[in-house]
């Protein structure tokens, strides 16, 4: 078993040089295409020991060799069509600092000296790399220079940024970013796969993240936006996706984004063209956009369906905002800080986005009719509920309200001290982490299923 390899002498003025000891280099294959890039090494990397899923076999010191590489080479690359002997690998930050697996905050003066020091010492980038895949916020500010406060991971996760790296000019994003051969490697950022340990539901999402590897090395995904085409349609389509954008304190109104499958517009009128028969429109958070489509209508009957509420009925351990829905299901890089810079587009986004997002969600639900039900019964229905309801308000009865939270959070601790006198250790039924290791981890229950 190895003791840590010694730092080579570029470590010298690092603030997280310590004692000398701990380094990782990066593990390098020339003819790689892809680079896969973490934040720093574990224990297991630093003491060259090797996780095979029962136990620890000696290694030699390289990145991700512990349960984070085991999970990366058997749930992770195979998304990917890929196999560790056919990417590169590297960290961050090239040793574990304090002894600890966690880094010290990543907007600390320390951290980030020791990140620049880090990378213009040992980065490396093989000629053949055509994408690099960046965990978590410190791996993507090293390569994207986002990753920060307002602008991590949360954000980019599921999406391409070009690689601009720490120390370099930052390159301003006026626009949705397509990879270009000529232009910049791109990087795609995903979750830590160590954050998926504490955060169950999060593997999947990274699955889905690694998923779409192929189709970006085939520039299959992302794809351009369409051409945005000025002012409302001719004839109303039968089919269509529908977002409007408006003051959020006075109600005023902007424009209005429509795409039917083939044609994507942007008008800043309320006009409708003709419309024939009864439409059909897609919104995400209807609520917010029901009173424009009304007014538009004036009084033709219309079906409408909103994907935000029908993700929350199949997928309710998830983020619902379309941000989050387009890096799983839309065809195009991430468009939402283009809020300010480049309002038409913004806009046009959203309504392609929303398509998309429908186009997927239906898919699903045509695999799983109960939820079809509660979709269409009880939660489609309470759309014009909340719309009315957001004008004037609720009144509410606080202080029968402030009974009533005494009254369950009583119950919810006495639950709560149950469950532990059952499992025998201090869970946190409001950790969804602490809840699904019992479940699953302790107790079997995917097994019980079965």
């Amino acid at each position: 078993m190895s003791t840590g390899v010694v730092k080579p002498p570029a470590c010298i003025g690092c603030p997280f040089y310590q004692d000398g000891k701990g380094f990782v280099p990066d593990r390098i294959v020339p003819s790689s295409k892809v680079l896969i890039y973490a934040q720093n090494p574990g224990k297991d990397e630093v003491l060259g020991e090797k996780y095979d899923g029962v136990g620890y076999v000696s290694h030699k010191v390289e990145p991700m060799i512990g349960k984070t590489g085991f999970a990366l080479d058997n749930s992770y690359l195979p998304a990917a069509g890929l196999s560790r002997d056919e990417v590169s690998i590297g960290n961050a930050i090239r040793c574990r600092v304090g002894g600890k697996d966690e880094l010290p905050p990543i907007d600390e003066v320390k951290t980030r000296q020791a990140m620049l020091h880090c990378h213009l010492n040992y980065f490396e980038l093989p000629p053949s790399t055509e994408l690099i895949i960046a965990q978590g916020n410190y791996s993507l500010n090293a390569l994207t220079q986002r990753g920060g406060k307002g602008d991590g991971i949360d954000y980019w996760r599921g999406f391409v940024l070009p690689l601009n790296t720490i120390g370099t000019p930052q390159r301003s994003m006026t626009d949705i970013w397509i990879p270009s051969h000529n232009d910049s490697v791109p990087v795609l950022a995903t979750y830590h796969i160590a954050y998926t340990f504490r955060e169950p539901t999060a593997s999947l999402i990274t699955r889905l993240d690694f998923s779409k590897v192929q189709k970006i090395l085939s520039s299959r995904w992302p794809e351009s936006l369409p051409q945005i085409i000025s002012g409302g349609p001719d004839v109303w389509p039968l089919e269509s996706a529908f977002d409007t954008e408006f003051d959020p304190y006075t109600g005023y109104f902007i424009c209005y984004s429509l795409y039917d499958g083939k044609a994507l517009r942007v008008s800043s009128t309320l006009d409708s063209g003709v419309i024939n028969g009864s439409p059909h429109v897609v919104m995400h958070n209807a609520a917010a956009d029901l009173t424009y489509l009304e007014m538009m209508f004036q009084g033709v009957p219309f079906a409408y369906d909103d994907t935000m509420h029908g993700h929350a009925v199949l997928w309710s351990d998830f983020p619902h905002d379309l941000g989050f829905l387009g890096s799983l299901y839309g065809r195009i890089n991430a468009w939402k800080h283009l809020m300010h810079t480049n309002p038409r587009v913004y806009s046009a986004a959203d309504a392609l986005v929303t398509w998309d997002v429908w186009q997927k969600i239906k898919q699903e639900f045509s695999r799983d009719a109960r939820s079809w039900k509660v979709y269409t019964e009880k939660q489609l229905p309470l759309v014009p509920i909340i719309r009315d309801a957001i004008a004037p308000g609720i009144r509410v009865n606080t202080k029968r309200c402030n009974e009533h939270y005494v009254e369950r959070r009583a119950e919810i601790d006495s639950l709560n001290a149950l469950a532990q006198a059952m499992v025998g250790w201090p869970i946190n039924l409001r950790g969804a982490a602490q809840t699904s290791h019992q479940l699953f981890k302790v107790e079997k229950l995917a097994e019980l299923l079965k």
